[in-house]
């Protein structure tokens, strides 16, 4: 159950986390989209999955946008079925995780999950190296980042409101579009390079996920987006990301035609020739950041 929880809890941070191709557009996690016929504006708010619902406690102008909004987009609503599918999809289809890896990666990483979590990585030999990654910065997370108890992660506390004040809610990704992404668009010799990559960084796992927590608070998604996954392609960073915000924009362009939208997604969705903010501009929508207290 604790593997379970540690890919969801970080299935979605992964797409978060791909870098961009703009620096513009970068100092606000929360936008306001009007214009084009809208006769409500509509909202964007750029998550993080180390942040729990105690920091929206702290952005006021998020909760009134929140509120006031009669629909909620997230990216994806988690269901038994997803959560089956998502660790049917983590599991190798041939072979373990020891024959498949280099033996130097596979001792530095049995050692890693030895040292910071007490677990022998036998345990997980079952899983591809992508899922393997969710594991390390899950663990890393509880470790080094616990959630207070009784909190929940962003994306699923707008959820839960959403559900409690029967708003409308709406997830703009199917389960598969997303394994289809992140695992099937990989081959394993890809995943096992991004592994070896992730693991031989010259930062610590503390060190890599304490940045990026920092570049969140600060708002900074061009130092989040140099932090994380430099090394993927352009033609990897499309299947990632920039073919998902084109279909979701395709749903959201019609829907905030409609009615107001609290749209609550990774944060690095947004920036980018091919983020949120500048395909909604080029379907005619006006989005402008909205500065927020905390």
């Amino acid at each position: 159950m604790k593997k379970q929880f540690i890919i969801l809890s970080f299935f979605l941070l992964t797409y978060g986390l791909v870098p961009g191709q703009s620096e513009g557009n970068t100092r606000s996690l929360l936008w306001k989209v009007h214009g084009k016929g809208t006769q409500q504006p509509s909202w964007i708010f750029g998550t993080m999955h180390l942040l729990t619902n105690t920091y929206i406690d702290t952005l006021p102008a998020v909760k009134e946008a929140f509120y006031s909004s009669k629909t909620v987009a997230v990216e994806l609503l988690i269901d038994e079925t997803v959560q089956t599918k998502i660790m049917e999809a983590s599991l190798l289809k041939e072979g373990t995780l020891k024959q498949i890896l280099p033996d130097s990666s596979y001792a530095l990483l049995d050692q890693w999950f030895k040292n910071e979590a007490g677990i022998d990585l036998t345990a997980f030999d079952a899983y591809n190296p992508v899922a393997v990654m969710t594991f390390v910065m899950g663990i890393a997370q509880m470790k080094y980042f616990p959630n207070p108890p009784g909190t929940m992660q962003l994306d699923g506390y707008f959820a839960e409101e959403a559900r409690k004040g029967k708003k409308e809610l709406i997830g703009l990704d199917t389960i598969e579009i997303q394994i289809d992404a992140l695992f099937n668009s990989f081959t394993t010799d890809r995943q096992i390079e991004l592994l070896n990559e992730f693991l031989n960084s010259n930062k610590s796992v503390q060190e890599q996920i304490t940045l990026l927590y920092d570049a969140y608070l600060a708002q900074d998604l061009v130092k989040m987006e140099e932090l994380m996954y430099g090394s993927y392609t352009q033609e990897e960073i499309g299947v990632l990301l920039d073919n998902r915000n084109k279909y979701w924009v395709e749903q959201l362009s019609t829907k905030m035609n409609e009615q107001s939208v609290f749209l609550a997604v990774g944060a690095l969705h947004l920036p980018g020739e091919n983020g949120l903010i500048e395909l909604l501009r080029a379907r005619g929508f006006t989005v402008e950041a909205v500065k927020t207290n905390h």
